[in-house]
């Protein structure tokens, strides 16, 4: 067996907990890739950078799903001795990389104040460059966890903000890029470890002003971030857990308990809304009326898992929010287009390519802050049906338009013995008032109702509440090999919505626990 054999061996073997699952699980869980994906993997030539490489030769070579890699070397003007160890480690480890020459580092030399600064700042922007020339989507960098932590602690220490590094975000200058960070839950020490194993060395900083100077770290800054370090270590010694509760910080900020924060360039404050929060009991004191205290109670205390969040989803959710459950699981894939804003209450020319649930996340919390929301940038099928517990939730909506995800949601919920709701076609439609709620079984007119009936009776499946349309759809013509656009107006998909809400809501301030 080859050397670089036995190197990949060792991340999915003994390295298989510390560092292989970690990256796959960055990949899932951040959804770092999408089928089609084409990235543009920077490898400085540090440990980093190598391994990330070597963890995505791998992914490719099992993933279940297409997506490219280019392997690229920015040669920002190292200095030979680097530039060869860094040939040499590509060779040693099989990577199959291109090198791509700049003259950053004699251009930032020429200032005198701030030479990192710029430096980075060219690095990035060169980055980008070569990746879209690359026909990439997205770049690859190689920070992992404690870079994380360190870029948090400078943040809060050094600059008085509260602000992380993303495992993903969209480029501002470059549309449609993204750069992620697939390394993001590694552990530098166990990046440390499989370098000793292997026998393997990179370079460390390559940078010619820590070269060039003694005191270089105290001019470019390396002296904060080594005193991170050091604080880290020491904090460490009373509380094991420090790097990890820093981390999980990150993910449970209380908006209500901060002071100020930002948001899209606008600075918010707590005093903003200080005044309205005690008035927030009156919030659902009218629904109270209909509804009950009891009833009230009952939709505090639900979980509804919503699949689809767009004409018809979007309306759902936001009927949800405004009866006051207190858990709401909202799933889509898809990004706001300039084609939804006829009718889906996501939609606005400000939203446009952003995730459908982040938008609706948002709305929901701004609607009802004590709602407990998630979002999962999911498009839900068989293959990934078993990323959600359905027998959490107390109710179950589907409101997707591809049948097989269709067919997986009411079955999940069926062997879960959780109800469930699906709203069939609202395309090609224009008589809001011909919408009506009844069991699969007597649906007629709708084509999807149709291929529902029968799929579901394949499956051992005869009853299930629907809301379908009884209006015959308008048919358009349409070019061989064509494929046919359903139209839409704002007033149908929302009324089917809202029918699917009040269903829920009427079915979760009941006794029964399902719908059998």
């Amino acid at each position: 067996m080859e050397r670089y054999e036995l190197i990949e061996r060792s991340i999915t073997t003994r390295f298989r907990a510390r560092i292989w699952s970690k990256f796959v699980k960055a990949i899932k869980d951040y959804q770092l890739l999408q089928p089609g994906d084409k990235v543009c993997c920077c490898i400085s030539g540090g440990k980093d950078s190598m391994i990330m490489a070597k963890c995505f030769e791998l992914l490719h070579r099992y993933s279940d799903f297409d997506f490219e890699v280019k392997y690229m070397v920015m040669n920002p003007g190292y200095n030979k001795k680097n530039l060869d160890m860094i040939v040499n480690n590509l060779k040693i480890l099989n990577i199959d990389a291109t090198i791509v020459e700049t003259n950053i580092f004699e251009v930032a030399a020429i200032q005198t104040k701030s030479p990192c600064y710029l430096c980075a700042r060219m690095r990035r922007g060169a980055l980008y460059r070569i990746a879209e020339d690359l026909g990439c989507n997205k770049i690859a960098l190689g920070h992992h966890f404690d870079d994380v932590i360190e870029t948090t602690l400078l943040n809060m220490f050094q600059v008085a903000k509260i602000e992380t590094m993303l495992p993903k975000l969209h480029s501002d200058n470059f549309n449609g890029m993204q750069l992620i960070r697939p390394l993001y839950l590694i552990r530098e020490q166990d990046i440390i470890s499989w370098s000793t194993y292997n026998e393997l060395e990179f370079i460390a900083c390559a940078c010619k002003f820590t070269e060039e100077y003694k005191n270089a770290a105290d001019h470019i800054g390396g002296s904060k971030r080594a005193y991170i370090k050091a604080l880290i270590k020491e904090l460490k010694k009373d509380n094991k857990d420090f790097e990890g509760n820093i981390f999980k910080s990150m993910e449970n900020i209380n908006l209500d308990k901060i002071i100020g924060y930002r948001k899209s360039g606008q600075k918010h404050s707590y005093l903003d809304n200080y005044d309205n929060l005690i008035k927030s009991n009156d919030s659902f004191s009218r629904s109270e009326k209909l509804l009950g205290t009891e009833g009230i109670e009952k939709l505090k205390n639900a979980k509804v898992l919503l699949f689809g969040v767009g004409g018809v989803g979007g309306h759902i959710a936001e009927a949800l929010a405004r009866s006051g459950i207190g858990r709401i699981d909202l799933v889509d894939n898809d990004l706001v287009s300039s084609t939804n804003i006829n009718r889906q209450i996501v939609a606005l020319n400000s939203t446009i390519g952003h995730y459908k649930v982040d938008i609706m996340r948002e709305r929901i919390i701004d609607i009802n802050p004590k709602c407990e929301v998630k979002a999962f940038k999911l498009f839900y099928l068989p293959k990934n049906s078993n990323t959600f517990d359905f027998s959490q939730y107390d109710y179950v909506i589907d409101a997707v338009d591809t049948v097989t995800a269709k067919i997986e949601i009411i079955e999940k919920a069926k062997k879960s013995n959780v109800r469930v709701i699906s709203a069939m076609g609202a395309g090609n439609k224009l008589d809001p008032t011909k919408f009506v709620v009844t069991d699969i079984s007597k649906t007629k007119v709708c084509p999807l109702a149709k291929v529902m009936r029968h799929e579901l009776k394949k499956r051992g499946i005869t009853n299930l509440k629907v809301v379908y349309s009884t209006e015959e759809a308008i048919k358009f013509p349409s070019q061989e090999g064509e494929k046919v656009v359903p139209g839409s107006v704002s007033f149908v998909p929302s009324v089917c919505g809202l029918i699917v809400a009040s269903e829920v809501i009427k079915d979760l301030i009941k006794e029964e626990k399902n719908n059998e």
